[in-house]
C-alpha cells in the first residue's frame, strides 16, 4: 500500500501537526508567519475547532473511500520544494476541495487553520523542551508558555485527535495497483515476454 505523494502530504498538513509545521522553522519563513504563530492563542475553543476538522475529514473520507484514488496523480505545482509559508501550506489544502470544506464547515479557513495547527505545534515542542532538565524558561515567550500549559491541560483532547489522525492516515492509504499510473497502464509494445 502506498499515499500517493500529494495526498500524503495533505495528510500531514491536515492531521499530524509536526509534519506539517517543521517548515516554518526554516529560514525562509516570513517574519509576518512566525509572529501570526507565536501570537496564535491556544484555547478551548480553538481546540474544539481542530477537532471538528478533523471529524469533517474522516467523515469525508469515510462517505468517499476513492477520495485517496481521485487524488492519486494530482501533481504539486512545486512537488520539488516543502511549503515554507503559510500561505503556500494553505494553498496545498486548496487543491482538495473536500479537506477544505471540511476546514471552513469547522469555522477555519485554510490559512488560519495553519496557524492553529502550527501554533499547536509550537506549544507541543515548547512543552517538550521545558520538560528537559536544565530547561532555561526565562527564554520562552510568554505566549508560548501559556500555549504550552493549555496542551498539557489538554493531552487527553490532544492525544484523540493524534489517534482520529492516524484512523485518518489509514482511510487515505491508495493500492498501487489501484493508482492510475501511466507507466503502469501503458500497453508493452517491446517485443518481450513478461
Amino acid at each position: 500500500m502506498r499515499v500517493a505523494p500529494m495526498f500524503r502530504r495533505l495528510t500531514a498538513v491536515a492531521f499530524t501537526v509536526a509534519a506539517v509545521t517543521a517548515p516554518l522553522a526554516a529560514q525562509d519563513a516570513s517574519d509576518a508567519d512566525v509572529k501570526a504563530v507565536e501570537s496564535f492563542k491556544l484555547t478551548v475553543p480553538v481546540l474544539n475547532k481542530m477537532a471538528q476538522v478533523q471529524e469533517n475529514m474522516y467523515a469525508t473520507v469515510k462517505a468517499h473511500p476513492d477520495l485517496p484514488k481521485k487524488y492519486a496523480n494530482q501533481k504539486d505545482d512545486d512537488d520539488d520544494e516543502d511549503a515554507k509559508t503559510i500561505d503556500q501550506m494553505a494553498k496545498r489544502l486548496d487543491k482538495v476541495p473536500e479537506f477544505k470544506a471540511a476546514i471552513i464547515k469547522a469555522g477555519f479557513t485554510p490559512r488560519s487553520y495553519m496557524i492553529a495547527t502550527m501554533a499547536m505545534f509550537q506549544a507541543a515542542m515548547t512543552s517538550a523542551v521545558l520538560d528537559m532538565p536544565g530547561a532555561d524558561r526565562s527564554k520562552v515567550p510568554a505566549n508560548a508558555m501559556a500555549n504550552a500549559a493549555f496542551l498539557k491541560a489538554h493531552q487527553a483532547d490532544f492525544q484523540k485527535m493524534q489517534a482520529r489522525a492516524k484512523e485518518i492516515e489509514k482511510l487515505t492509504k491508495v493500492d498501487p495497483d489501484d493508482s492510475d499510473d501511466s507507466a503502469e497502464s501503458e500497453p508493452d509494445t517491446s517485443g518481450s515476454l513478461r
